[in-house]
């Protein structure tokens, strides 16, 4: 009973001091992500740490010293490389982070919340000099941690799920322009570190960008966006996106676009994990609406679902890093190599498969349902070490290169609506009841349409 009772205290006394001890694993993992970020670009310009008995908080300030520093370290982990006018931009931002954590050694749940706290320096003074009422107003939108990301990550399982903020805000320029922003429902989780997740996911209820002055009007808006993406590497990733709506209006004096799309659905993956790399894609949306000024388009029931495969591994993915680089910073010596690489690659075979693109129904300025078009085609690129030198030399010995089949389905009524406006098909249209068919062939350098030969 006696040594029971000694177990017992011990036990109690152990436990009673893990908390004074503190949890040095997640301070540990802390400093080292800290340490990280530090020779990356990011300083610490101020923090704090209050303890309980039970749970420790930590609030930082970072500041973006060296912004191209930090840029390179993101794009280690981007397939699309940051543009690096960024860099203006967001040096000198401030971020604050608010850190909880338990004190016990056992939980390794970190309650994070990040928030701006102030643009760069610069641009801050500029934005003072020439609108002092759209200055206060964001001093004071980012003074209450208005865009405000919150979360909980696991540290040993490296999980994480949180929410943004809601975000309703109006602000009004001094020229009258009023930009309203909101933001509605976003929530997120995943796994992986948070630079570079192995999956994420996303669910989005509204967001909305309204900006109006005395004569224009811009708006876009999503809602009920979802999205999920998987990654083994930045080459090979799946990604799921759907919407309920998407909205673009520009309302200016002289001319006004109006784009609305219902009910989008998209899968998007790509896979370098064999010898070659093969692209799929399949995009869908209910209906879609496009308005100008001497346009009324409706198109609905779209489909599409592409592939591209036998892809050289390394060819693509160094064309698609020059390609990136070449958006962000256009050069001449980017597109000449941007150009030899394609070729290169191209020289090495691929397989272009348009499994299905299609409408059910196509209105044009309110006048007549043209109904529906379908188009499906396969190209096969053989592998060819002297393609580069066809194409420079002798291009039409190149296309020999190329095998293709392709189908184009049109209703009877679009066809004719062509024909009405000069395209004579007649010659090699195939009509069947209120289809017309276009079956072509292009082999050895030689194209059909319907079995006859265009020369």
């Amino acid at each position: 009973m006696k040594k029971l009772s000694i177990i017992i205290v011990l036990v109690v006394g152990v436990l009673a001091a893990l908390p004074i001890i503190g949890n040095q694993y997640v301070n540990s993992t802390m400093d080292d992500r800290i340490s990280e970020l530090q020779t990356h670009g990011i300083g610490i310009k101020n923090s704090t740490q209050n303890s309980s008995y039970l749970t420790s908080s930590k609030h930082y300030e970072f500041i973006l010293n060296d912004s191209a520093k930090f840029i390179d370290f993101l794009n280690q982990y981007a397939s699309s490389q940051i543009p690096p006018y960024v860099d203006s931009v967001i040096d000198g931002v401030v971020v604050g982070v608010d850190v909880e954590y338990s004190n016990i050694p056992f939980f390794s749940t970190v309650s994070v919340d990040i928030y701006p706290m102030n643009f760069s320096e610069k641009m801050m003074n500029s934005l003072k000099r020439k609108d002092i009422k759209f200055y206060d107003q964001l001093n004071t939108f980012l003074g209450s941690k208005g865009m405000n990301y919150h979360i909980n990550y696991h540290l040993s399982s490296e999980q994480f799920d949180g929410y943004i903020k809601d975000i309703d805000q109006t602000f009004n320029l001094q020229d009258g322009t009023v930009l309203s922003v909101a933001l509605n429902d976003t929530k997120f989780d995943g796994e992986g570190r948070l630079i570079a997740p192995q999956s994420s996911n996303l669910t989005l209820g509204n967001l909305k960008l309204n900006m109006t002055d005395k004569r224009n009007k811009f708006v876009f808006a999503v809602e009920d966006f979802q999205g999920s993406s998987k990654f083994a590497s930045k080459a090979t990733y799946n990604t799921d996106i759907s919407a309920k709506n998407f909205k673009f209006v520009v309302d200016e004096k002289y001319d006004d676009i109006y784009f609305d799309m219902n009910d989008v659905k998209g899968k998007f993956s790509s896979d370098d994990q064999g010898d070659k790399t093969k692209v799929f894609g399949d995009t869908y949306f209910k209906d879609m609406t496009i308005k100008g000024s001497d346009l009324d388009l409706v198109m609905k029931e779209f489909k599409y679902e592409l592939s591209l495969t036998q892809l050289d591994k390394e060819l693509f993915a160094k064309l698609q890093t020059l390609v990136s680089q070449n958006r962000a910073n256009m050069s001449y010596k980017t597109q000449q190599e941007i150009e030899k690489t394609a070729i290169d690659l191209l020289s090495k075979g691929l397989e272009f498969n348009i499994k299905n693109i299609s409408v059910d129904s196509i209105i044009y300025n309110k006048n007549k349902d043209y109904k529906s078009v379908t188009f499906n085609a396969l190209v096969n690129l053989k592998e060819d070490p002297d393609f580069a030198q066809k194409i420079q030399r002798k291009p039409m010995e190149a296309l020999k290169n190329i095998d293709m089949s392709s189908e184009l389905v049109l209703s009877k009524e679009l066809y004719e609506e062509m024909s009405k406006n000069g395209a004579d098909l007649s010659a090699y249209a195939l009509i069947d009841g209120d289809k017309v068919t276009f079956k072509s062939l292009f082999k050895n350098g030689e194209f059909s349409v319907n079995g006859k030969p265009i020369r």
